[in-house]
């Protein structure tokens, strides 16, 4: 039996932070099974799901955390984890990668996910970035996972007219996924 635990941490970015946190979840016999980890602004931030032996009660792993906070000047956070497996994928679901690249706005986040949670599509990883300044532009990157039922012509043509309206490029593109 083994426990799973979310483990959040934030800082200002530095040489080392990764190396720092995993040691200390390897000291106390932890897997790392899903991870994400980006610089925003200069600033580092981490999302584990780490699996711990029965051993290792939360306040325990909290503890252990602690100094890695303090010497790493790192916000940490951890917490039981809410699903001990990922729940299943729906059935008959499509992978796609959607782009957005424009200038830079409010709204455009949610003006593209509210279009595709409105067809049941799930947003399984985002990353946006502005990148220069004269002026800046905008790009967005997802990850979604679409219902079989979803007609993806439709719905590209659909976000197609929410790009004009941001005035932005949208794109949607199937995964390829490689079986072994």
């Amino acid at each position: 039996m083994s426990h799973l635990y979310v483990v959040t941490a934030f800082g200002k970015d530095r040489s080392g932070i990764v190396a720092t946190v995993s040691k200390a979840l390897y000291d106390t016999k932890c897997n790392l099974e899903d991870s994400s980890m980006t610089i925003l602004r200069g600033n580092f931030a981490i999302l584990l799901v780490v699996r711990a032996p029965d051993s290792l009660t939360l306040p325990k792993l909290r503890q252990k955390l602690k100094p890695v906070a303090e010497d790493m000047g790192l916000i940490i956070h951890a917490d039981r984890c809410a699903l001990k497996k990922p729940p299943p994928q729906t059935e008959g679901a499509g992978r796609y990668v959607v782009s957005v690249y424009g200038a830079d706005r409010t709204g455009i986040v949610y003006s593209v996910t509210r279009r595709l949670a409105e067809d049941g599509v799930n947003v399984t990883d985002l990353a946006t970035r502005v990148v220069g300044d004269k002026p800046p532009l905008y790009i967005m990157l997802m990850e979604v996972e679409a219902p079989a039922r979803v007609d993806m012509a439709r719905l590209e043509k659909d976000l197609l007219v929410e790009a004009k309206r941001l005035g932005c490029d949208i794109s949607l593109k199937p995964v390829e996924v490689m079986r072994l």
